[in-house]
């Protein structure tokens, strides 16, 4: 099967080639698009020449808006580093085109390298909540190393909760961060609180988190040879695992699939949205 699969694209590849051959400028942007997708598919087909070198020659006159569709194509189909030499490549007057800079944040979410996505999503976190997810994404994750950033962080809970727009999960997701960043009186405020306005099975989980917040440490004495007790997390793959099999609501499917996506597990990633999309 792969290898009919690998001829069909190599048709496809060639007709492609044809038609840009033939119409050159006035190519469709759909085709160019598909033909984009299929080189980053088949990098045999490029005959030793560099993937983004080829696609930026694709684009060289073609609207601004394609160029935004091709970084997307390149970071879901070859990654982070080809999507980020494209957008630098694309660059007019050393800034990029209007679009490009969720892309660009994205790719460096994806190379785990969250203190130079900080800035774009600290200018994009105002456009929606999928951009004011990632931005508190990546601050918590900076915090753990860069304690300087602790006060911005606390200002975006604070605005988040009071914006009305968490859902529970993404509540509790900020709980936690606040109370591994030993703010335990601010986290047990937001669960107070969050518990008072929770329904059904939420509530439970808010009451059983504020029980354990509010509850006396009971002290025991370990002998030597007791180890002391480990908080085991759920890996990536456990919880995509767990994701697929319907056991997660959609908010938490589709929390899981932007951290595999940010992980580069686009595959799994597709899949989830995919579950998401079926439930509307």
């Amino acid at each position: 099967q792969e290898a009919l699969r690998a001829a069909m694209r190599g048709r496809a590849l060639d007709a492609l080639g044809r038609y840009f051959d033939a119409y050159a400028d006035q190519a469709d942007h759909t085709r160019i698009e598909q033909y984009v997708r299929l080189l980053a598919r088949s990098p045999e087909a490029l005959e030793g020449q560099d993937l983004v070198e080829r696609v930026v020659a694709l684009s060289a006159n073609q609207t601004n808006a394609l160029k935004v569709r091709l970084a997307d194509v390149l970071l879901f189909e070859s990654g982070p580093t080809e999507a980020i030499r494209y957008i630098d490549a694309t660059k007019q007057d050393g800034q990029m085109i209007d679009g490009m800079s969720a892309i660009y944040a994205r790719a460096l979410l994806q190379q785990e390298d969250q203190m130079n996505a900080l800035p774009l999503l600290r200018e994009m976190k105002g456009q929606n909540a999928e951009y004011r997810e990632l931005y508190f994404r990546a601050l918590a994750s900076i915090v753990k190393q860069d304690r300087t950033y602790k006060k911005e962080l606390m200002e975006h809970i604070e605005d988040s909760f009071a914006s009305g727009e968490l859902d529970d999960v993404q509540k509790r997701d900020r709980v936690y961060v606040l109370l591994n960043l030993g703010e335990k009186a601010t986290a047990l405020d937001y669960t107070e609180r969050s518990l008072q306005a929770a329904q059904g099975e939420e509530r439970g989980k808010w009451k059983a988190l504020y029980d354990s917040l509010v509850a006396k440490p009971v002290v025991k004495r370990r002998t030597r040879r007791q180890a002391a007790p480990r908080m085991v997390m759920k890996s990536l793959q456990e919880r995509i695992a767990l994701a697929k099999s319907g056991q997660y609501s959609e908010d938490k499917i589709r929390q899981t699939a932007f951290e595999a996506l940010a992980k580069n597990r686009k595959v799994d990633a597709v899949d989830l949205f995919r579950m998401l999309a079926s439930y509307n």
